[in-house]
Order: structure tokens, then sequence, then C-alpha cells
């Protein structure tokens, strides 16, 4: 067996071949590196911004705004017709104590219950 030394030229197209083979992985890793890229400026492109969420939080403050008002709308709606209920009730109640129907005490007893409770 023969211990042989590569020759001057066979390390020279050696090194030749490695340095167009790391060539061509700069050129892959250049590529890579250029879709990151423009893939993260995408992403920052639809990312919102702090002044974007702060008009987005006024705009749904102004919206549960008119909604805390409209129930509050609703709310003395519904207590007003409540009332008139309540005063129709009454009413009656006196009505037919006086025609007879209903004792005092029967009378004071609807009169007194909720949700407008009274005395008479």
């Amino acid at each position: 067996m023969e211990n042989s030394q590569p020759t001057n030229q066979q390390i020279l197209d050696a090194v030749q071949g490695l340095g167009q083979r790391m060539t061509g992985l700069e050129e892959s890793n250049q590529e890579i590196l250029e879709v990151i890229q423009s893939s993260f400026t995408e992403v920052e492109q639809k990312m919102a911004t702090k002044d974007d969420l702060k008009i987005l939080e006024s705009r749904i403050d102004k919206r549960f705004d008119k909604v805390d008002e409209k129930i509050a709308e609703t709310r003395g709606d519904l207590v007003s017709i409540l009332r008139k209920e309540d005063s129709k009730l009454g009413v009656l109640a006196v009505k037919l104590e006086s025609h007879k129907v209903l004792l005092t005490t029967d009378v004071n007893e609807v009169l007194n219950m909720e949700p407008f409770p009274r005395n008479i």
C-alpha cells in the first residue's frame, strides 16, 4: 500500500469545488432572507398601530354610550307605563271597595304591593 499525497492541482480543484458549493449556499441563504423580510413587511403592514387602537376604542366607547342611553330611555318608558297601570289598578281597587266588592283591608293590601306601594 502506497500512501500517496494529493497533488497541488488536486488540492486546488477541491478548494475551488468547495468554493462553488459555498457560493451556492450563500445565494440560497440570501433568497431565504429576502422571503423572510418580505413576509415580515407584510405582517407589519397588517398590524394595528396604537393610533388605530385608540380610534377603535373611541368608536366602541361611543357605541356603548349610545346603548347605555337607549337602555336608560327604555327603563324610563317602562317605569312610566308601570306607573300608569299602577294608577289604574288603584282606581279600580277604590271603585270595587265603594261598590262593596272588596274590603278596605283588601284594597290597602293591593295598594301596598310593589312596585309602587302607597298607603291610603
